[in-house]
């Protein structure tokens, strides 16, 4: 393990970002006393990166205040920043810092930002970041932006006569040409496209009438790397995949646990499914959940390849799966 303990609250790694190159690992970190005493103050919500092995660790923020919290980190695709989300100036908004944690910068200041991790087209030169509206009641609206890297050309993408709201983390197509995200409200239930500017809106996947997912917003939307189809998991339950010209879908998994991340390997010819803890125990007081596994893209040949394991006094681990399917 690289850092934290998934079953322990106190002690969490969370949102991992590993650099274009591999060699290093971006992270959010919270360390805090047992029994929710005082803060330690070396360790809040903080920026934190590593080499892969966890070895040589660097703090990246420092937060003075016990309210402040730095989350999500995102690594531009050429390595020199990172995109996270702060609550330092009063309100959430993005900034960027320097690899080394030095230079850092807000972006679109005027923006309430959801928490969720902004992400970086691939050619590094504009962010795309979800605004968070609370409206009457429980209602939280997510309108979708665009930023140029450096602060400039803000722009709130908006289209079929009305504005956009976004129900998960927008994902650039491969060429940087499209950006990808879901729109799950009672006018429309779908995977959505448009250029970088909102122009040319189209849909992709409308899933207002598909058993199983029309009551379920799509979490988490990844593009495959020749651009042909988009991966998606419907509320951490179902994964599936939908090409990105024909609107024809398909359900590559039915899983028990929250899906807390998908990707597809660069080639395209596999999928992995990051899944969430559960708590309980078995009588014995072990259990073993998935925390890892892989499939072929058309959702055949699963592999285990990492479980958490749950011990008798409340701790776990993560540990190989060891060929157990």
């Amino acid at each position: 393990m690289v850092a934290g303990n998934p079953l322990d609250r106190d002690d969490q790694a969370l949102s991992p970002s590993i650099s274009p190159d591999g060699s290093r690992i971006a992270y959010t970190s919270f360390k805090h006393d047992r029994w929710w005493a005082p803060w330690r103050a070396d360790y809040k919500w903080e920026i934190v990166t590593s080499a892969p092995d966890g070895s040589d660790r660097r703090r990246l923020t420092r937060s003075d205040n016990i309210g402040i919290m730095n989350f999500n980190p995102a690594w531009s695709p050429d390595r020199t920043r990172i995109a996270f989300v702060s609550n330092r100036d009063g309100h959430w908004a993005v900034y960027t810092m320097a690899a080394d944690g030095s230079d850092t910068r807000a972006v679109a200041p005027s923006v309430v930002v959801d928490w969720r991790a902004p992400v970086w087209s691939p050619d590094g030169r504009r962010l795309a970041f979800l605004e968070r509206k609370p409206e009457s009641g429980t209602i939280i609206r997510r309108g979708l932006y665009t930023v140029g890297a450096d602060g400039s050309s803000l722009k709130r993408i908006e289209g079929w006569g009305s504005p956009l709201y976004a129900e998960s983390v927008p994902a650039w197509s491969p060429d940087g040409s499209r950006i990808a995200f879901v729109r799950h409200d009672d006018e429309m239930r779908a995977i959505l496209a448009t250029d970088p500017d909102g122009s040319n809106p189209s849909v992709v996947f409308d899933y207002t009438n598909i058993p199983r997912l029309d009551s379920l917003p799509l979490q988490y939307i990844s593009w495959s790397p020749d651009g042909s189809k988009i991966l998606f998991s419907a509320y951490g339950t179902y994964v599936g995949v939908v090409s990105a010209n024909d609107t024809h879908a398909r359900l590559l998994a039915d899983l028990r646990y929250g899906v807390e991340g998908i990707s597809l390997s660069p080639d395209g010819s596999s999928v992995t499914v990051r899944l969430h803890p559960r708590l309980e125990k078995t009588p014995s007081g072990v259990n073993f959940d998935v925390a890892l596994f892989t499939m072929n893209a058309d959702g055949t040949n699963k592999r285990v390849l990492a479980r958490y394991e749950h011990g008798p006094d409340g701790t776990g681990n993560v540990a190989p799966a060891n060929g157990r399917s």
